[in-house]
């Protein structure tokens, strides 16, 4: 696990607005899982990354396995990707708040937006 501190921000990072709609497909794989958390998965999504990234647009969908494997919607003008990815490592240190982003996500972590 890494650790930041942000202390000192007073700031917060705006996100990433980019939409997009989940197609039948998509929908019928994540209403399939049989292990679900929460409610059922969206038919919209919207990008959860920092503002201005360069990388495909990504957001979480639903968790299912207990909550252990999240689930997210990675797109771009050449293609999607659903599938299931690791969160990042890093934490921020005065609050003690996860980054909830895919490892390896571009830009600022979710918990300086």
């Amino acid at each position: 696990m890494i650790v930041e501190d942000t202390t000192a921000a007073a700031w917060v990072w705006p996100r990433c607005a980019v939409a997009t709609t989940l197609t039948s497909a998509e929908i019928a794989v994540l209403t399939g899982l049989t292990d679900p958390v929460g409610p059922p998965p969206p038919d919209r999504a919207v990008c959860e990354l920092a503002a201005g990234h360069e990388q495909m647009h990504a957001a979480f969908i639903i968790a299912d396995a207990g909550g252990d494997r999240w689930w997210w919607i990675r797109w771009n003008r050449q293609g999607r990707q659903l599938g299931h990815l690791d969160t990042c490592d890093h934490t921020d240190r005065p609050s003690g708040d996860d980054c909830l982003l895919p490892a390896t996500h571009p830009g600022r972590h979710s918990f300086q937006m």
